[in-house]
């Protein structure tokens, strides 16, 4: 399964964050385990419409982080 979320990219504490919107895969137990880069797409301006609503939900999730990706994509 896969949602869109908000990746902080900047690892470095020392550093500002970086903040990207990513599609984020979990495993079954609900993980995430990997991510890549979200595209706004769709077949008409309606599709293209629910996908940013999409994206726009993220803001509701918490931030994930690297440390948080401990999920197993076999599981």
């Amino acid at each position: 399964m896969w949602s869109y979320r908000i990746v902080n990219m900047d690892q470095d504490p020392e550093e500002e964050p970086s903040f990207e919107i990513r599609e984020v895969y979990f495993d079954r137990e609900g993980n995430p385990y990997g991510h890549c880069a979200a595209e706004v797409f769709g077949g008409d301006l309606e599709e293209m419409d629910r996908v940013l609503e999409r994206m726009k939900a993220a803001l509701d999730q918490p931030i994930l982080n690297k440390a948080d990706f401990t999920g197993d994509p076999n599981v």
